[in-house]
């Protein structure tokens, strides 16, 4: 997902993504809901649903749906979207809000 906010913070790249050979970068998704659920990392009820539902997505880490859909906005929504097609098919949802958002 292109939500960005973890990727941009040095201890979160530290501890959960590993570069392996010829650059491919893995995130430890079993490691990041561990951390979340024992509270361990900073962040916002939506960003921990961002996570969840990442981690759902790229590791096999199960999520429950409709605890973690009510919190977001809607560019949040379409970034959801968006994974989800592409995990699905390959490429993204072509539907983006109106209005700019």
């Amino acid at each position: 997902m292109d939500h960005g906010v973890f990727l941009g913070r040095q201890a979160f790249r530290d501890e959960f993504v590993r570069v392996m050979r010829h650059g491919v970068a893995c995130v430890r998704w079993g490691a990041v809901v561990k951390a979340l659920n024992e509270r361990r990392i900073a962040c916002s009820t939506s960003e921990e649903g961002v996570l969840r539902i990442a981690a759902s997505l790229g590791g096999d880490v199960p999520v429950r749906l409709g605890r973690v859909l009510g919190g977001f906005d809607i560019a949040n929504m379409a970034r959801i979207m968006d994974a989800v097609c592409v995990a699905n098919h390959g490429r993204p949802h072509r539907c983006r809000p109106v209005g700019g958002q």
